[in-house]
């Protein structure tokens, strides 16, 4: 190895010693960026890269040295990759790869235990945005970021880009907004009537409200979350693109809850017409995205997980009438918290199921989510 190189494995070696999966990666590798100013941004760049692609062998790489498993990132001749071309110049591709192996097909739907599914883990999603159609900035946009666009989708008033992960693009215009396709293809499912009152119970940053708000602006919306500084977040997009916010309301859900309260208005019965459900999950169907997961998610944490989306369900279904609808949502491929939890649901709690589906966003370059509508029947 040249210098540079022994330097980049280094730091490579470091990271693969250091992290344990505790936090996203994401977040981890920028603290240690942080604290190692000596690396320069195409040193950042590389080794960013090089995780990445590490990560997306999924867990057999901790069956091996360090030494071995970065080599396997030197690309063949078929990738576009000058950046780790020119950086691995001077030593020999290995040849002899591991196959991915995806750990957890015990747990997966079955619609996902299929080479297409396993293959969309080995690629970054796009980063998604949605601008109206009639905005002033569409063209200039287009014009920008003509180098970043990597695809186009009209979705009815809207139109959806993918473009580049890493762009910074919600500083360019007030009309943009950063929501992945799939999200909006799952909102676009919610049938919201004039002067419904609609609940999103476990909102953050509130993307699928905005979008209901500016496509039904004659609906009121509630939006509750355990985090003030999510809801704080969902003020601010809000504020950005000049639509009133709904009422909002800090709420844990995971407790019993006798009355909401959202600003001046009390709410203690059947009030509401439609109830948002996007509860925690595992987040497996992101995992193209977060690829550390493959190699580090505990099996054991998703029963809590499951435990959690019942209880929730459990303390906001006292809230939503007779004949209203709960549209549930995960970004999860995992059965039981898609298919079993609806199932327990509609045999249990006075639900019945109108439709589920999943929404296989990696035919986009986006994240794989889960849907189902229920009608409260008592």
């Amino acid at each position: 190895m040249s210098p540079r190189q022994q330097f980049i494995f280094r730091q490579f070696q470091n990271l693969f010693t250091l992290y344990k999966g505790e936090i996203p990666f994401y977040h981890y590798l920028n603290s240690y960026f942080r604290k190692h100013k000596n690396l320069g941004s195409k040193d950042r760049k590389i080794i960013r890269e090089l995780c990445y692609r590490t990560f997306r062998f999924g867990p057999v790489w901790k069956e091996h040295t360090i030494e071995e498993v970065f080599l396997w990132n030197i690309p063949d001749e078929k990738e576009k990759n000058d950046l780790l071309k020119q950086f691995f110049k001077g030593l020999a591709r290995v040849e002899q790869i591991p196959g991915f192996k995806y750990p957890f097909i015990d747990l997966l739907s079955e619609k996902f235990n299929n080479p297409e599914y396993f293959h969309s883990l080995k690629h970054q999603p796009k980063l998604w945005i949605r601008i109206s159609g009639e905005s002033a900035d569409l063209a200039s946009f287009r014009k920008e970021m003509k180098d970043l666009i990597l695809s186009e989708e009209e979705r009815g008033r809207f139109i959806c880009f993918g473009i580049k992960n890493g762009t910074e693009v919600e500083s360019f215009s007030k009309d943009i907004v950063v929501q992945d396709i799939s999200s909006l293809q799952a909102t676009e499912l919610i049938q919201v009537k004039k002067g419904d009152k609609v609940w999103d119970i476990c909102s953050g940053a509130g993307g699928k409200s905005l979008f209901l708000a500016q496509t039904h602006p004659k609906a009121f919306f509630y939006a509750s979350d355990k985090r003030k500084s999510i809801l704080d977040n969902q003020e601010d997009r809000f504020n950005k693109i000049g639509l009133i916010k709904g009422k909002q309301a800090i709420v844990d859900l995971e407790f019993p809850v006798e009355r909401l309260k959202f600003g001046d208005e009390v709410i203690d019965s059947e009030e509401f017409d439609v109830i948002i459900a996007d509860v925690p999950c595992t987040g497996s169907g992101t995992w193209a995205r977060e690829p550390e997961n493959i190699s580090f998610f505990d099996p054991g944490e998703l029963e809590k997980y499951v435990t959690r989306q019942s209880k929730i369900m459990q303390n906001s279904l006292p809230f939503l009438k007779t004949g209203g609808d709960l549209y549930y949502i995960t970004c999860s491929v995992f059965r039981s918290e898609n298919e079993e939890m609806i199932r327990y649901l509609s045999n249990s709690k006075g639900l019945e199921l109108e439709w589920m589906k999943y929404i296989e966003g990696y035919e986009l370059g986006a994240d794989t989510l889960f849907i189902a509508r229920l009608r409260k029947t008592i």
